[in-house]
C-alpha cells in the first residue's frame, strides 16, 4: 500500500471518528514557505602560469541549510605538484579549528 493511499484511509476513519463522536473535522494544512538559501562564490586561485580548466568563479548555493546545521564541502584536487586547497569565508581565511574542520 503506498503512503497516499495509507493517509487517505486514516484520514477518512479520522473523520469518521470525530463525525460519529460529534466533533468538527478539522485538518491543519501548513503553508507552502519558500525555502531560504545563501549564495557564495568560489575563486579560483593559482600560483603558477600554466593552464588551469578550472572556472575563475563557481557559485555555491545552500537549499534549506541553517547556520545551525552542519555542512560538509568537499573538494578534489589533483595535480602535480600536488595542490594547495584554501577556503575563505567574505574574502577572510578560514582557519582549522573546532568550527570549521
Amino acid at each position: 500500500m503506498n503512503r497516499s493511499c495509507y493517509y487517505t484511509i486514516y484520514l477518512a476513519i479520522l473523520f469518521a471518528t470525530q463525525i460519529i463522536s460529534g466533533q468538527e473535522p478539522f485538518l491543519t494544512v501548513k503553508p507552502y514557505v519558500e525555502p531560504e538559501f545563501q549564495q557564495y562564490a568560489i575563486k579560483n586561485h593559482a600560483d603558477h602560469h600554466y593552464p588551469s580548466q578550472m572556472p575563475d568563479g563557481i557559485n555555491v548555493r545552500f537549499d534549506g541549510s541553517s547556520f545551525s546545521e552542519n555542512i560538509v564541502l568537499e573538494c578534489k584536487v589533483k595535480g602535480l605538484p600536488e595542490p594547495e586547497v584554501s577556503w575563505y569565508l567574505d574574502d577572510e581565511p578560514i582557519m582549522m579549528d573546532e568550527k570549521f574542520n
